[in-house]
């Protein structure tokens, strides 16, 4: 089941969490990295919170590139990369963008010189076959391009632990190397795979183990999920019993929590109800849950 991140007016809490990050984005401005690796198992909301994350981040002095790692070939990778980088940069620094790597190349290579060269050299290495040697030059492009452009850059890499699927030898050593030497770039990872990334962050990386902010990101408490649910149900009553048993059933998790709203909703505008009754309740959870069509099923 793919669900798209929520981002801008429609995303919810979290503030802490946002407050910290913008506070190691600052704190990168003035020149001292924190790294930071976010883990939550799957639906707590992860990529919603990076992909709001990224809206936050403000002004030109800074370059943030989202990257979601997939299991695909190392090329498809390399490109994601490259084109989000370059794309970036042009946006970043109020310039036309698009989506076509060619354009990106011919845009950029008067700007930065120097990192499009580098890129064009990784792009004939991976032609070649030569992809533990181009992934090392990859990881190298946001050193290269704070030299031309004088931003740092915040690189995050969501589903961190599919790098080992790239069928690169021994990525997250070359990673390792590269994060001892790269002071001007700030790392993100992030995983929903919780026991995958713990090993990673000390075994695989084990000299590195203390350079990473480590943030466990869980469901909402419950003073942020009712505060989420009276938002979602603006014109519906409900008591604080049937709340809890919401919050509850749901453990905070924010998917089950707007899977569960928007089902309630749904009933009660095709109803016309106006107080959520625990029969109303029970109808929405055997929808959801055990219907053909429901959105758990």
């Amino acid at each position: 089941m793919l669900i798209d991140p929520v981002v801008g007016e429609k995303f919810f809490g979290r503030n802490e969490i946002l407050t910290l990050l913008g506070k190691r984005v600052d704190a990168l401005k003035g020149g001292y990295r924190q790294n930071v690796a976010i883990t939550g198992h799957r639906l707590t909301g992860k990529s919603s919170l990076l992909n709001h994350f990224l809206l936050t981040v403000k002004g030109s002095d800074i370059l943030p590139i989202y990257i979601e790692v997939t299991e695909e070939p190392f090329k498809q990778f390399a490109t994601k990369f490259i084109g989000t980088l370059l794309y970036n940069f042009l946006k970043y620094n109020r310039q036309d963008a698009r989506d076509d790597l060619d354009y990106l190349l011919g845009a950029c290579e008067d700007c930065i010189p120097e990192t499009v060269g580098s890129i064009k050299s990784i792009l004939r290495q991976i032609e070649k076959g030569e992809n533990n040697d181009s992934y090392s030059e990859l990881l190298n492009l946001s050193s290269i391009l704070k030299k031309e452009s004088k931003k740092p850059c915040v690189v995050i890499l969501d589903e961190f632990h599919n790098l080992a699927k790239l069928g690169i030898r021994d990525p997250f050593k070359c990673f390792g190397k590269k994060i001892m030497t790269q002071k001007d770039t700030m790392y993100i990872v992030a995983s929903s795979e919780v026991n995958a990334i713990k090993h990673i962050l000390s075994e695989k990386l084990s000299l590195l183990f203390g350079n990473f902010e480590k943030i466990t990101l869980s469901g909402f408490d419950c003073e942020t999920s009712r505060a989420f649910l009276q938002k979602k149900l603006p014109t519906v009553k409900v008591t604080d019993e049937l709340l809890d048993f919401l919050i509850a059933f749901a453990d905070g998790h924010p998917f089950y929590l707007d899977t569960f709203s928007d089902k309630i909703n749904e009933i009660m505008g095709n109803h016309h109800f106006r107080m959520l009754t625990v029969q109303t309740a029970a109808m929405m959870l055997e929808e959801v849950l055990f219907d053909a069509r429901g959105t758990l099923n």
